[in-house]
């Protein structure tokens, strides 16, 4: 069948969030400069993204954090919560590429969706800052749903929303579980963002992969030809 329906993961697909952490770290730097003891900018980020494990970690990271980092006046882990949910969406950096990829994508007719696992607010904070919200025919995120990736559950819905078949959709991601396996679960054909999260040693790698959103666009061109 011919694909009809384009969906996309979030975070490391088409936010980057390895440009977004210095202008976190920045952000952060400011915010507790009261609180924090000495310590450059490189220090603080590189303790962030240790902690924050790619985004696949929950509160413990800011446990971590807090034991981590060279505190004068220790905050409550709730209010590092509150910053990160606050402030991270309001410095997400999209990955370079990502207005053509999703203008080409219109203008060629793909009814496209968004698949994304996250608390509603934060998830929709980044869409909102982006102005990417309207390029989608469905956004499903998974605290609203009440599925998160890889049940293939959350994969249908964003289907049945877009009224195509999984054999007339593919689904775009970086994260091998979550992301490929929960597609491929779905009867769905999984393309493979590389370069975030390796790739299982002991597993094959998937047969569509790409690094750049351009290459996507390329990689688009010859598997619809």
């Amino acid at each position: 069948m011919a694909v009809q329906a384009i969906l996309f993961d979030l975070d490391d697909t088409l936010i980057d969030r390895r440009a977004t952490m210095p202008k976190y770290a920045a952000r952060f730097a400011a915010d507790f400069a009261d609180a924090l003891d000495e310590l450059t900018l490189e220090q603080l980020e590189r303790a962030i993204v240790e902690t924050d494990g790619g985004g696949y970690r929950g509160r413990d990271k800011f446990h971590d954090l807090l034991a981590t980092l060279p505190w004068k006046k220790r905050p409550a882990v709730e209010a590092l919560i509150e910053h990160w949910n606050t402030v991270f969406p309001q410095v997400v950096e999209p990955m370079n590429g990502l207005f053509t990829l999703l203008n080409q994508l219109a203008v060629r007719g793909y009814r496209l969706g968004l698949i994304t696992n996250g608390q509603s607010e934060r998830q929709n904070a980044k869409l909102d800052l982006l102005g990417i919200r309207d390029y989608f025919d469905v956004t499903l995120i998974s605290a609203e749903v009440g599925y998160e990736k890889p049940d293939p559950l959350i994969f249908l819905l964003a289907l049945e929303a877009l009224g195509v078949e999984a054999e007339e959709a593919i689904y775009v991601g970086d994260h091998p579980q979550n992301d490929v396996g929960g597609a491929e679960f779905a009867g769905i054909t999984p393309v493979w963002r590389r370069g975030c999260h390796p790739w299982p040693a002991d597993q094959a790698e998937p047969e569509h992969q790409f690094v750049t959103l351009a290459e996507f666009l390329l990689w688009l061109e010859e598997y619809v030809s």
